[in-house]
């Protein structure tokens, strides 16, 4: 049974591996994605109205981190990557994916309900996670740039609990968890894009070749 549930699994996972590598697909992604962020700045919307405007790019983090991620699935659908910018975007992505799925999936075990609004930002928030940890096995990010997402992100989780800049919560039962698992999740996704990024820097050390190929390839240094 377990040998079938495997193959089943690999069958599924089969054609989403393979997403980074199908034009019309990365399309797709970037209009959902671009959709995504022009709904999410608008989610903010009220807290960026009370909020002093020198104070908003530590406001709206998950927009802004689909935002990067729409451009750098356009660099690589032009071929003009910018590795540092992938770092950044994959590993924001993962984060604030994340972060949702388990502040407000905590939020809902301890009311016993989930409303539809809720779902959608869970169901939303797991794709960003999926689909940056997707993209980057084939177009890794660089090392170079993920020393510059972490400080960001650690800064960017201290300003919101200690400032108070953080997203809305469903309720102050979950501020807690909120602010622990912020730097956490930060780490992780770290790790992620480092493990990524060092494996194709190895790769590339001892002439194995991409998963991407030729495509987008001329820009990897940045």
């Amino acid at each position: 049974m377990a040998r079938t549930l495997l193959r089943r699994l690999k069958h599924w996972a089969g054609p989403l591996l393979r997403l980074p590598l199908n034009r019309k697909a990365t399309w797709l992604l970037v209009g959902v994605n671009a959709v995504g962020s022009v709904w999410g700045f608008w989610w903010y919307h009220d807290q960026l109205a009370a909020t002093p405007a020198w104070k908003w790019p530590v406001v709206p983090d998950s927009p802004t981190a689909s935002t990067l991620f729409t451009v750098a699935l356009l660099l690589q659908l032009a071929g003009r990557r910018l590795p540092a910018l992938e770092a950044w975007a994959y590993a924001v992505m993962i984060k604030y994916g994340l972060w949702t799925v388990v502040v407000l999936g905590a939020y809902a075990l301890r009311s016993g309900s989930l409303g539809a609004e809720a779902a959608l930002l869970i169901a939303s928030h797991a794709g960003m996670a999926v689909e940056a940890v997707i993209y980057q096995r084939v177009y890794p990010g660089s090392l170079r740039g993920l020393a510059a997402v972490v400080a960001w992100s650690l800064f960017n989780d201290g300003v919101d609990y200690l400032a108070g800049l953080h997203p809305t919560l469903p309720g102050p039962e979950v501020r807690t968890l909120a602010a622990a698992s912020a730097p956490l999740l930060t780490l992780l996704a770290a790790t992620a894009v480092y493990r990524a990024a060092a494996g194709a820097a190895a790769g590339a050390a001892t002439g194995a070749p991409s998963p991407a190929g030729d495509r987008g390839g001329g820009n990897g240094g940045r």
